[in-house]
């Protein structure tokens, strides 16, 4: 029910939901993107990891790491787009991230530093 409500606006058939965002049922292959430092990924996972997942904290804490990087909040938006779902637009990404859950978020983020900390 929350996919169905999260991608409302862009459906007409159930089967929409699971091509137009298959990253809510399986995790997204990321490839590595050399505009998202290791350092923002970090952070990111330390603000996330001990929040109340709703989409209004996911979007405090997403602020929060943008001041700290001093980039745009949008940005920083953008780049947890790309890192939790693989694609470069779509629904909220607060919401998205609330649907997923925290636990697949939090493991999403580890995986990239995982993949990739030996990259930059």
């Amino acid at each position: 029910a929350k996919c169905i409500s999260l991608m409302a606006s862009r459906i007409t058939v159930l089967t929409d939901i699971v091509d137009g965002a298959p990253y809510l049922f399986t995790p997204p292959t990321i490839q590595h993107d050399t505009q998202i430092d290791n350092g923002i990924v970090e952070d990111l996972l330390h603000h996330l990891k001990d929040c109340q997942f709703t989409p209004d904290v996911i979007k405090e804490a997403l602020s929060h790491c943008a001041s700290i990087h001093q980039l745009p909040v949008q940005e920083m938006q953008n780049k947890c787009r790309r890192l939790i779902t693989g694609v470069k637009m779509g629904a909220s990404i607060c919401e998205t991230m609330a649907v997923l859950g925290k636990a697949e978020c939090l493991e999403r983020l580890q995986k990239y530093i995982f993949q990739y900390s030996n990259s930059i």
